[in-house]
């Protein structure tokens, strides 16, 4: 998880990272990419990691880390103003793990895999 934030891209207007620590230990990170559209909000999860200690372990640092995704995108689109979010990413079609964490969280493919082998996963929320 550090590694991945010493090597981040730089942040623009829009983007956040959101940081789990237990105790002194950053346990997992996100980075997630935030766009106002006319009738909606577009959330692209960047990119997600959960620390290497807390991997394979049934999930639940991984479902904390979805639904803090979940509950922080719709929260900022609430403050745009907006009243539907779409939230989405792209996983490797091979990275197994990854697939059933979102589906945990109720996310659905979107499309096809692409030649490089990466699928859109993705739901639509509706803020109240």
């Amino acid at each position: 998880v550090q590694s991945y934030l010493r090597n981040s891209p730089k942040l623009k207007a829009g983007h956040l990272v959101l940081v789990g620590r237990c105790g002194e230990d950053v346990v997992a990170v996100a980075r997630l990419e935030v766009t106002a559209r006319e009738n909606d909000c577009d959330v692209f999860i960047a990119s997600a990691a959960i620390g290497l200690d807390h991997r394979g372990k049934g999930g639940p640092m991984a479902d904390a880390l979805m639904l803090q995704i979940r509950e922080t995108a719709v929260e900022r689109c609430r403050g745009l103003g907006k009243q539907e979010v779409l939230l989405w990413g792209k996983i490797h079609s091979k990275n197994l793990p990854s697939q059933a964490m979102v589906k945990r969280a109720e996310f659905e493919p979107l499309e096809a895999p692409s030649l490089k082998g990466l699928e859109i996963w993705g739901v639509r929320i509706t803020v109240e």
